[in-house]
């Protein structure tokens, strides 16, 4: 009764694992199918615990097979204890570390009840499922459907329900392989081919194969392999980097012994990528990225675990090729024939951007290929448990079994709901709802503490708080109510920013938060511009080639008017990205302010050179330039920036436009502070 059940959730599990997405978390594909494993596995656990208690007796196997996929495993728990900064994340994201124990259970409960039959039939109908949804989804712009707020993003043309076209073509390229093989079985004579049972089967084929072109169709028109999905405001990327970069990152952690065996952590990879990116790279539209998966799974591998992943994972496709060829030559039948055909087709995958659908694929065929390579094990250890003759050992593993799960279900429970709270905190942003954004990113913070994305939203919301208020005020003095609430906002955010700092000091862009903070409360707290100055400068040792950095700190001394500092930084950002007029723009207006008429002139016909002649930015350089040009004549001074709303060329913010008297806050708040 036990087993029946756990057979047919592992089917659902199988089955809905590669279409389930839902639009209650921020990125409403791989979250979800993260905590649909994990739910799962959990269950499939519980259920072997009761089944414990009901027959009094288990069994456990653990053979030589099985050390590819226990060594893996390991590895990545030894890179996620001894090189991620932040365990907890690198715990609970997609392919972080709870995905793959997850993926480890699943095995070992695949193997030990023989069920390579329920895998394949699982496979095949939601490789079915998954090109019928596609092929539904590509119709939904044609027909403009209109959708909720919530489902619009299903009129994306780049959207995938396996997170991207080049996954969702490879998947399907693996159940097409399955599919041909079916036939292959059930078409014995040439004269069978027009049989009217195989109708449905190939119709099935059609399906499979409309879908494939559809998603190589998509692929064509997207020169990148990202998949970017927008909903409401909120814009979810996952950004793979170029191969040349993704090689030197990769390389990049030979430099350090600890790196070189257990890599920079499961989900640091940016960290590795910001080292070894070079100015040319500002070249590219995508120089603003975060960039978060290398070019394909090996180098992904090797970055974030080091040798001790990188040999590791090596060793497991290569053994279930290794074994799937050996089947084959023992038998000499068209099953073992199909599985060396699959075992190859996963290792065509490993050399594409890392994928839930690739990793859940690579263990369920390891468990199949498996279930024959047990049997013929010279060495392997068997552990059996009866109620009768171990009694003491019996009620111990229960207790520890029972202990262990409801601990794994609770905290899972908690970080499922903060992905939910958060998701909620988004929707009242576009509703303009303060309050539900406040109370929602509150709950998810409490319920899961240590999600980065979580304190930087917080601490970015509450500086919204401040300034709203600060900027609302028609008075030169504040009221007393006015200032607390400022105040206590502030430190909110400062707080919450250098949260995310502690979590993970490794990554450019959460002391570029903490510096965003600082510089943009300048105007109102004392000492922000030093605490911002220092921000800045850790996050561009992290990220040394970034000229965003570079041209924010010239911002925070431009608005101080330490116009010398202002103008090496916004040299260094035009030296990075010499395309770039915002930054020739700044280098322009610093040099005028610094009564250097020649040279803001110069820059700014230079910034003209990089503009369209009729957008808004060439209109308002050219006014500004003009300005410039007669007032150098007339030997006066009194031009301001041209204000145009249509415009993206900005100056910092000057930090003596506020009226206000400015606020103190507690010393805590330096970045420095503990």
């Amino acid at each position: 009764m036990i087993e029946n059940i756990q057979h047919k959730l592992l089917w659902l599990l199988i089955y809905l694992f590669p279409i389930f997405f839902l639009p209650i978390t921020q990125e409403y594909i791989n979250t979800n199918k993260l905590y649909l494993l994990i739910f799962c596995v959990l269950t499939l656990l519980s259920l072997s615990l009761i089944n414990l208690l009901i027959k009094g007796k288990t069994s456990f196997v653990i053979a030589l097979s099985d050390l590819p996929v226990l060594l893996f495993t390991v590895a990545t728990g030894l890179s996620v204890l001894i090189s991620s900064p932040n365990k907890i994340e690198a715990l609970t994201i997609p392919t972080g570390l709870g995905f793959i124990l997850g993926l480890t259970a699943l095995y070992f409960f695949i193997k030990s009840k023989a069920l390579e039959k329920l895998v394949f039939e699982a496979l095949i109908f939601s490789g079915l499922s998954v090109a019928t949804i596609s092929i539904i989804l590509y119709s939904f712009p044609v027909f403009a459907l209109q959708l909720p707020v919530n489902w619009q993003f299903l009129n994306n043309q780049d959207f995938s329900i396996l997170g991207s076209n080049i996954h969702l073509c490879l998947f399907l390229g693996f159940v097409l392989m399955t599919l041909l093989f079916e036939f292959k079985i059930r078409v014995k004579k040439t004269s069978e081919l027009f049989s009217s049972w195989l109708l449905l089967h190939y119709l099935f084929l059609i399906i499979i194969v409309l879908a494939l072109i559809i998603g190589f169709s998509r692929l064509k028109s997207n020169s990148t392999l990202d998949s970017r999905i927008t909903q409401s405001n909120v814009s979810f990327t996952t950004t793979v980097s170029p191969l040349s970069t993704s090689i030197d990152a990769a390389y990049s952690i030979t430099a350090n012994p600890r790196e070189l065996m257990f890599g920079v952590g499961v989900d640091n990879y940016n960290s590795a990528f910001n080292r070894v990116k070079t100015p040319s790279y500002n070249k590219t539209s995508s120089f603003d990225l975060i960039f978060n998966q290398a070019s394909n799974l090996l180098l992904q591998a090797m970055t974030e675990t080091g040798l001790f992943g990188f040999i590791t994972l090596i060793i497991l496709v290569g053994s279930l090729i290794y074994k799937a060829v050996k089947s084959y030559f023992e038998s000499r039948d068209g099953y073992g024939l199909y599985l060396c055909l699959i075992c190859c087709y996963l290792l065509v995958m490993m050399f594409f951007p890392p994928s839930m659908i690739f990793l859940i694929l690579l263990y369920l065929i390891q468990g199949v290929v498996n279930i024959k390579s047990e049997k013929k094990d010279n060495i392997s250890l068997k552990i059996n448990i009866t109620r009768q003759k171990n009694l003491y050992l019996y009620f111990l593993i229960i207790i520890i079994d029972a202990v262990v799960l409801c601990g794994l279900f609770y905290f899972s429970s908690r970080g499922y709901l903060a992905e939910i709270y958060y998701k909620k905190s988004i929707d009242g942003l576009a509703l303009n709802n303060s309050r539900i954004v406040y109370d929602n990113q509150k709950k998810a913070i409490s319920l899961n503490p240590y999600i980065e994305r979580f304190r930087i939203s917080f601490s970015q919301f509450n500086l919204l708080l401040a300034n709203n208020i600060v900027s609302s005020s028609t008075k030169k003095e504040l009221s007393l109510s006015e200032r607390q609430t400022i105040t206590q906002a502030v430190q909110q955010a400062i707080s919450e920013g250098k949260t995310a700092v502690s979590l993970n000091g490794e990554k450019a862009s959460n002391w570029e938060n903490l510096g965003f903070i600082y510089r943009n409360i300048i105007p109102i707290v004392n000492g922000a511009d030093v605490w911002a100055i220092s921000s800045y400068q850790r996050a561009i040792a992290l990220d040394p080639v970034n000229p965003l950095l570079r041209l924010n700190l010239g911002g925070i001394f431009y608005s101080i008017k330490d116009y010398q500092n202002a103008i090496k930084e916004f040299q260094k950002a035009s030296n990075l990205k010499s395309d770039w007029p915002n930054a020739y723009y700044n280098l322009a207006w610093t040099y005028w302010e610094t009564g250097n008429n020649d040279r803001a002139i110069y820059y700014l016909r230079h910034t003209l050179t990089f503009l369209k002649p009729q957008s808004a930015n060439y209109k308002k350089v050219t006014e500004e330039l003009e300005s410039f040009e007669k007032q150098t004549v007339d030997k006066k001074k009194t031009v301001e920036p041209v204000v145009d709303k249509a415009s993206d060329l900005t100056l910092p913010q000057d930090i003596n436009q506020t009226t206000i008297e400015k606020l103190d806050v507690i010393k805590e708040a330096s970045p420095t502070a503990k």
